[in-house]
C-alpha cells in the first residue's frame, strides 16, 4: 500500500474462462507495481468473483481510505461496457462509499 492509505481496483467483465480472468489479474498487478501500490485487488462485473462491492470492502479492511477503480475492456470499450450493463460512476462511488464512514 502507498503510504497515503491508496489502493486500486481493476475492474473488468468477467468470464467463464478463468485463464481470461487470471490475466486481469496479472495486468493488476503490473499496474499497481509500475504505480508505486501495493493494495490492489481486481472486479468483475459478473462470471467471476470477486464483484466491485466486495474488492473494496477487501481493501477497506487494511489501511486504506481511498481507491482508485479502473475498468478493463478488452475491447478497448469501457464506455460500451458501462451502457450495456447500465453501470455508472454513482455504481462505482456507492461502493467506494464505505471506506469514507
Amino acid at each position: 500500500m502507498t503510504g497515503n492509505g491508496t489502493g486500486l481496483i481493476v475492474f473488468a467483465h468477467g468470464s467463464r474462462v478463468i485463464a481470461a480472468n487470471e490475466a486481469v489479474k496479472v495486468v493488476a498487478g503490473e499496474a499497481a507495481r509500475r504505480a508505486g501500490i501495493t493494495a490492489y485487488r481486481t472486479a468483475f462485473l459478473e462470471l467471476a468473483a470477486p464483484t466491485l462491492a466486495e474488492a473494496v470492502a477487501e481493501l477497506g479492511r487494511g489501511r486504506v481510505r481511498r481507491v482508485g477503480v479502473t475498468e478493463f475492456a478488452e475491447s478497448g470499450d469501457a464506455e460500451g461496457l458501462y451502457d450495456k450493463y447500465g453501470l455508472s460512476a454513482e455504481h462505482i462511488s456507492a461502493a467506494a462509499v464505505e471506506l469514507m464512514d
